[in-house]
């Protein structure tokens, strides 16, 4: 990097909505590192018993894991110092909570009430696909709960055919309609 060139440093919250950036005696949320807008690392507070109290902070990034900072700036100061950036003010990003989703048209227990007193061959689409999301979906993808990636997948307005495709080709997406 030229002397002319000058980087944006900014961190932002891996959650929307969640800002807290704690400080060495209080935890914080996890936050990424940016570089000019591109994500370069992770910094968070480590609450392991491993870890000793007063040095709590962690991130990784080009400098690989690194543990045992006292700050989140220290921690942040390790990745920049491993992409050769200077250690310039790292400014936070605010993203703001997400709206609260609409109320779904019907349940999770009357979707699943329908799909049992009709089978799931007669069924509407919305039952077809909790009777799935309750039986099946925690073994393709690894989803801890069935409701809530049902309810993702209704907010985000998916099909039973298309939440299906959804499990087989990308399971990561999948088990994350659990946080939509």
């Amino acid at each position: 990097m030229t002397e002319t060139q000058q980087s944006t440093i900014s961190r932002q919250p891996v959650h929307a909505g969640y800002d807290d950036l704690g400080n060495e005696n209080t935890p914080g949320e996890d936050y990424w590192l940016l570089i000019d807008g591109e994500n370069i690392g992770t910094t968070w507070y480590c609450s392991a018993d491993y870890v000793n109290d007063g040095e709590r902070w962690a991130s990784d990034g080009p400098a690989g894991l690194s543990m045992g900072h006292r700050t989140r700036e220290a921690a942040e100061k390790a990745q920049l110092d491993a992409a050769n950036l200077p250690a310039a003010p790292v400014t936070t990003v605010h993203v703001p909570a997400p709206p609260e989703p609409a109320p779904l048209a019907v349940s999770w227990e009357q979707a699943l009430a329908e799909a049992k007193e009709k089978g799931v061959g007669r069924c509407s689409d919305h039952a077809a696909m909790a009777a799935f999301c309750d039986v099946n979906i925690t073994y393709i993808v690894g989803a801890v709960s069935g409701q809530l990636v049902w309810e993702g997948a209704m907010r985000k307005g998916l099909s039973f055919k298309e939440l299906g495709r959804l499990a087989n080709r990308d399971p990561l997406a999948c088990s994350e309609l659990m946080w939509v």
